[in-house]
């Protein structure tokens, strides 16, 4: 796509100019935060948004301290602006799809190839009683099957094409049922 604003290293960006493209919404607090820095002379970080010339809206994380002089006064400030937006959406839209994973009644479970469980969600932990942190580095195969072998059939296939499919009987609930 076709940038509006200066390459990373290209220009230097005053104080001023930077402020003017502070998102409404986050103005006064990113305003106080650098008056707060000027009173102080302390570093801070930032989170908040920005509209580039062109309209478009960005997450920045701001990282900044003072310079000062050989009298220890504050001469300038420097500091970095990261763009988080597409960090900050894909982490949104992760969080959509494990609340919509958690809404499923399938059990879903994630296992290492060596059938250890690294993780499994709120459907699982709903019908087998454990929770993830209780479960997770434990192996499978010996506890979860009365007869591990239809589970090592199902298995084999998995790891040679990627699928796999079958029945089993489970014997293990934190509560001992099957």
């Amino acid at each position: 796509g076709r940038r509006s604003g200066p390459d990373p290293g290209e220009t230097k960006v005053r104080q001023g100019s930077f402020l003017n493209l502070l998102h409404r919404d986050d103005s006064g607090m990113a305003r106080a935060t650098d008056l707060d820095q000027l009173r102080t002379g302390g570093p801070y970080q930032i989170e908040h948004r920005i509209v580039r010339p062109d309209g478009s809206e960005r997450i920045v994380h701001v990282q900044s301290d003072v310079v000062r002089d050989g009298t220890g006064r504050i001469v300038k400030m420097a500091g970095t602006v990261q763009d988080l937006t597409e960090l900050r959406h894909a982490e949104q839209l992760l969080r959509q799809q494990a609340r919509l994973i958690n809404l499923a009644s399938d059990a879903i479970s994630v296992r290492n190839l060596d059938g250890t469980i690294r993780m499994w969600d709120q459907s699982a932990e709903r019908l087998y009683g454990w929770t993830t942190s209780e479960i997770g580095g434990r192996p499978v195969r010996d506890a979860r099957y009365e007869e591990p072998a239809p589970s090592d059939a199902a298995h084999q296939p998995f790891l040679q094409t990627g699928s796999g499919r079958g029945e089993f009987h489970q014997l293990w609930q934190k509560d001992g049922k099957t």
